[in-house]
This record gives C-alpha cells, sequence and structure tokens, in this order.
C-alpha cells in the first residue's frame, strides 16, 4: 500500500489503543511497534500500550518536518508519506555511485514507498551491524530525542501542556461514549482534559467533592473576565461544567445554576 498521512487527523484530546492506531494511519502493528521505537510515547500507563491524540500528531508532525540535513543515523525520507523512517535493516540495498559515493535503497515500513539515501562508511558499518545483531535501526536513538511538546506541569490557562496519568480511564470512557455522536464525544472531552488541567494532571480516582468546587469557583471567576484575557462566554459556562464524568463519581457540579 501507499499512502500519504496529509488527511490523517488524531483528535488531540482521544485517546487511541494499538488497534485503533492502526486504522486510523491504515498500517499494520509492526509498524506502531516501528514507531515507538522511533520516539512514539505511549502513555505512562501499564497494560496494553495506549497513545494521546496530542503525542500521535506530535510524532507524525516532527518526522515530516526533519529534510535530509536532519536525519539521524539510520534514518530515511520516504519519497512517498514524506516520513522520516528506520527501514528494515535487511531491505536497504547498497549501490556503488560513479563518484564512488554508496547510496541506500529500500522502501518504507508505513507506505512501501521508496526510500534513498547517501551513506558514509560509518552509517553503512551501522546498518551492517543491525542486520548481524538482529535489531533496529532506531535502538541508538531511543530516549535520545526532544521530549514531546507538552507533556509535563501545566495549569489550565496552558493549552499546550499535558499529562497522560488519566488517558486509561478515559480510554475506557471513549469504548462507554461510542454511543454518543462524534462531536457531542469531543464537546465532553474538551471538558474533561480542561477539568484535568485544572488540576496539574490529578487522578480522577482521588478527585474529591472540594475540588469539584474549587473548579466549579474557577469557572465562575473566568466568567467575569472578557475573551480576550481568557474569559468564558456564559454559553460555556453553562455547558462545560455539566459535561457527564461517570468516571469520576464526586463530580457533580452545574454552574448554570450560578450564572
Amino acid at each position: 500500500m501507499s499512502r500519504s498521512y496529509a488527511k490523517v487527523r488524531p483528535k488531540t484530546h482521544r485517546v487511541y489503543s494499538v488497534s485503533e492506531v492502526m486504522v486510523l494511519f491504515n498500517v499494520c502493528r509492526n509498524t506502531v511497534s516501528n514507531w515507538v521505537g522511533s520516539e512514539l510515547r505511549p502513555s505512562e500507563e501499564a497494560g496494553p500500550q495506549i497513545f494521546r491524540g496530542a503525542e500521535l500528531k506530535r510524532f507524525q508532525k516532527e518526522r515530516k518536518s526533519r529534510n535530509r540535513f536532519q536525519l539521524r543515523n539510520g534514518e530515511f525520507k520516504c519519497l512517498g508519506c514524506g516520513s522520516a523512517v528506520f527501514p528494515d535493516p535487511n531491505s536497504i540495498v547498497f549501490e556503488p555511485t560513479k563518484n564512488g559515493a554508496i547510496s541506500g535503497k529500500s522502501c518504507c515500513t508505513d507506505c512501501n514507498a521508496h526510500l534513498f539515501k547517501f551513506l558514509g562508511k560509518t552509517e553503512c558499518d551501522n546498518i551492517n551491524n543491525a542486520r548481524i545483531t538482529n535489531t533496529s535501526l532506531a535502538s541508538p536513538h531511543e530516549g535520545k530525542g526532544p521530549d514531546p511538546a507538552g507533556i509535563g506541569k501545566n495549569s489550565a490557562q496552558d493549552p499546550d501542556k499535558w499529562h497522560t496519568h488519566n488517558d486509561c480511564i478515559l480510554h475506557k470512557w471513549l469504548l462507554y461514549a461510542g454511543r454518543y455522536d462524534d462531536k457531542t464525544v469531543d464537546a465532553h472531552l474538551a471538558a474533561i482534559r480542561h477539568f484535568e488541567n485544572f488540576f496539574d494532571g490529578k487522578p480522577f480516582e482521588i478527585i474529591k467533592v472540594g475540588d469539584a468546587a474549587s473548579y466549579r469557583a474557577n469557572m465562575l471567576e473566568l466568567a467575569k473576565l472578557p475573551r480576550a484575557e481568557g474569559g468564558l462566554s456564559k454559553s460555556m459556562l453553562q455547558h462545560r461544567p455539566c459535561m457527564p464524568f461517570p468516571f469520576i463519581g464526586s463530580f457533580q457540579t452545574n454552574c448554570s445554576s450560578a450564572v
């Protein structure tokens, strides 16, 4: 198969299982495993791997943004999907050029399009070593890449940062929420993530009634601010806190009564 990911749009607030990532990008399980080896970060939860939509977007954007001068050792730029990928070492064919250089040819593990790159002696040696040891070309680079944008401490006013502790329970909720329209689910998730960010990613299982009350009070304060300063409209104030939180038993507040 050959395809471009230009039209693939993971939803920022959603959480995807491996099988859902496979369907979303139309790739096989091995490709997802290769992505993880190439610095796609699963959410930090035990059990089956799940991925934040924001992380999938970051990973794909970062791969596409690298040009041929930024490619790492063993990494090729795909001529089809435009991503920077680590091919299977055994699939790379070395061909000498007229000027004495060596070119490497392979196929993309994502879309099966052609890969091409001029290789130096060190890179050729690394590829041969990966063949002998049966390891991935991405292995030496694992853990050395830039931290995903948005992971870390954050506040309710910093939408560019996010946490992953609650992703497992949110993925379970998404299975329950399948009965709703997609736009409704997205609106619920936006409210849930806003609530989560307000508490710097505090685990939902330890949320108390007092936490919900402080969130409600903050929403009312935001309603007093102009939109240009991060204030909320009356409509958003009425609807956002009313979104169902079936996994947060104590979160049962309604700001509309105070408007």
